[in-house]
């Protein structure tokens, strides 16, 4: 009965450790990843406001886009056709 529960402790005390190391690391490419996109954003948020008027080129301009997930991810090209 003590062989047994021995292996038990050791087999709980192994998955604690698998997840503890697997939450931590997930934990610090969050952080990484927030914090380096957020720049971004507001830099284009200073540059177009909801006011701006643009002026585009219709006929050589498009919008490329990639769309990602965990099993895979998209892609696809917009023409642009017209505006206000």
């Amino acid at each position: 009965m003590i062989l047994i529960n021995n292996k038990l402790l050791a087999i709980i005390s192994g998955f604690m450790v698998v997840i503890f190391i697997g939450c931590n690391k997930n934990l610090k490419k969050q952080q990484t990843s927030t914090t380096e996109k957020a720049p971004a954003v507001a830099d284009l948020v200073t540059v177009i406001t909801a006011n701006d008027t643009l002026i585009i080129d219709i006929e050589n301009s498009s919008i490329d886009w990639i769309g990602r997930k965990v099993t895979g991810e998209h892609s696809g090209t917009l023409n642009l056709s017209d505006g206000f």
